[in-house]
């Protein structure tokens, strides 16, 4: 508790000096420094009395100081409350900036909390869907030249745009997932056009903020095709300074000239909410959550929750927009042999897996108490997956330094899950393809009953909490029948998983279903 108070004082005391100064280079110097003190504390508690200290920090006048310290505090504290002020606080603000800086808050917030098993409370929810309206709403008012529709008799029933809001490599899943689409279509005798809008994370309208940079491949720019599957696919990069006007009416002067059957859009991207009013978009879900985008059909993976009535309700969007479905996958050629010794690994262990490419996010210290507890366990040990910080960690959690290994990237993901017993999954939203990888390799999955791994792996391999992850670990360590029977569940489950053509199909046949039997 002592470094805790030492914490909240030290940030409280520089504040008081320095937030009449504005945001200058000494806030962004000792802000970074005091993000760096917090990843090497343990088990960061904070009573009533700090957080209502913290907290005033949103008594000063200045809302670029303000959001810069909240961003700090909901990003790096596993607390709600900074969450939820850093909402309502934003919210409160949001007019007071450009379009552009508003879209790279709503961005940034939305990244903070997708790394967090967080909801964002009732009396809250609306007002954050009533800003993306109103950034959309900006767009479309600017561009409405561009946006009278097109109609279903006009439009190329060969041709179907794919758009992702970020293409950076077939490990990444919403990259492989694009890519899979487009071959879909392409087996299907369609021409398509895939689109890397580059609006994930943009950093146009940037300000002072604890923000997430999102991958950019500038090479990708010079480049009219993709390969993948054996195919040779389409391909245009926007620049990254998305959403841009310029590039969103050229985006959408390429609609109206091709005139596309549809489009199907994969992320949050202001060009398919604008490309909707001319030609009918498709969003597709990239986690267990509906999307909330302003498209004509949207996917459901899941039942529609009270939250999801709500907004489609207040959006004017009835249940006919959904195409129910499964999240499909499909496996990468594995031809790799991998050995426990290259990645330090104990051969007679049980070694459980933990990957993600936000493991920095998605870690945090209820987890990590978690497995210090699993790791007491003889023979128990766990190796991380993913770029992290993997030194400060075991320097916070010193059990790690002889209990675990880490493979900061791994090419052939998919070979390396054979090395592993068991994959533990965080609570977090993301790590669907992970698990979908796992379990065709036979490895079970054991995760709280949220997210994408839940929805993926399936109620069988959902628990409540940690406590109850731990003894259905040590179940599958001590009982060699029931570990055999929940691998075999494990492998039918990706086999439904991974029949993508069929459920891509099916989707697209559904869509153009509902187009023609409409004329």
């Amino acid at each position: 508790m002592v470094e805790t108070e030492v914490l909240v004082r030290q940030l409280l005391d520089f504040i008081d000096q320095d937030k009449d100064n504005g945001v200058n280079s000494n806030t962004i110097k000792f802000a970074n420094e005091y993000v760096d003190a917090i990843k090497h504390i343990s088990g960061i508690k904070l009573d009533k009395t700090d957080i209502t200290s913290l907290e005033n920090i949103m008594t000063i006048k200045n809302p670029r100081y303000v959001l810069l310290w909240l961003s700090v505090l909901a990003k790096n504290i596993s607390c709600d409350e900074f969450c939820n002020d850093l909402l309502e606080y934003t919210l409160s603000v949001r007019k007071t900036f450009g379009i552009e800086t508003q879209f790279f808050l709503y961005s940034q917030i939305n990244g903070i909390l997708f790394g967090k098993s967080y909801s964002i409370p009732e009396n809250i929810e609306s007002l954050w869907d009533q800003w993306l309206f109103e950034i959309v709403s900006y767009y479309r008012n600017e561009l409405s030249d561009l946006l009278s529709p097109i109609d279903v008799c006009d439009r190329n029933k060969n041709l179907v745009f794919v758009v992702s809001n970020q293409i950076i490599g077939i490990n990444h899943s919403p990259t492989a997932a694009a890519l899979q689409w487009c071959v879909c279509l392409l087996k299907q005798g369609k021409d398509v056009l895939l689109i890397n809008s580059a609006e994930c994370l943009s950093k146009v309208g940037a300000i002072p903020f604890m923000a997430t940079a999102a991958s950019y491949i500038k090479e990708y720019s010079d480049i009219s095709f993709l390969e993948y599957d054996g195919y040779k696919i389409p391909f245009y990069q926007c620049p990254d300074s998305m959403p841009d006007r310029d590039i969103l009416t050229i985006l959408l002067q390429i609609v109206r000239e091709e005139r596309p059957e549809f489009i199907i859009s994969m992320g949050d991207i202001i060009f398919s909410d604008l490309a909707d009013k001319t030609i009918p978009v498709y969003s597709v879900g990239l986690s267990s959550d509906m999307p909330r985008r302003y498209t004509k059909y949207k996917s459901l993976y899941t039942i529609l929750t009270d939250s999801d009535k709500q907004w489609m309700q207040r959006t004017g969007f009835a249940e006919q927009s959904l195409v129910r479905t499964v999240f499909s996958f499909k496996l990468p050629d594995s031809c790799n042999a991998f050995a426990r010794k290259d990645y330090d690994i104990p051969d007679d262990s049980f070694c459980m897996a933990v990957v993600g490419n936000r493991l920095d996010d998605e870690l945090d210290d209820e987890f990590f108490d978690f497995i210090q507890e699993v790791l007491k366990v003889e023979n128990c040990f766990v190796c991380f997956v993913g770029d992290f910080d993997y030194e400060s960690v075991t320097k916070k959690y010193p059990i790690l330094s002889h209990k675990s290994s880490w493979i900061s990237y791994a090419k052939d993901l998919l070979g390396v899950m054979s090395l592993f017993d068991l994959y533990i999954n965080p609570r977090r939203m993301g790590g669907g393809t992970s698990a979908l990888y796992s379990m065709s390799q036979g490895k079970p999955v054991v995760t709280i009953e949220y997210g994408d791994v839940a929805l993926n792996a399936g109620s069988e391999f959902c628990v409540n909490d940690y406590s109850e992850m731990i003894r259905v670990i040590k179940r599958y360590m001590e009982d060699e029948s029931y570990y055999d029977h929940m691998s075999a569940i494990a492998k039918n489950r990706a086999d439904e998983l991974t029949n993508i053509n069929d459920n891509m199909m099916r989707q697209i046949s559904e869509i153009e279903n509902r187009e023609y039997n409409s004329l």
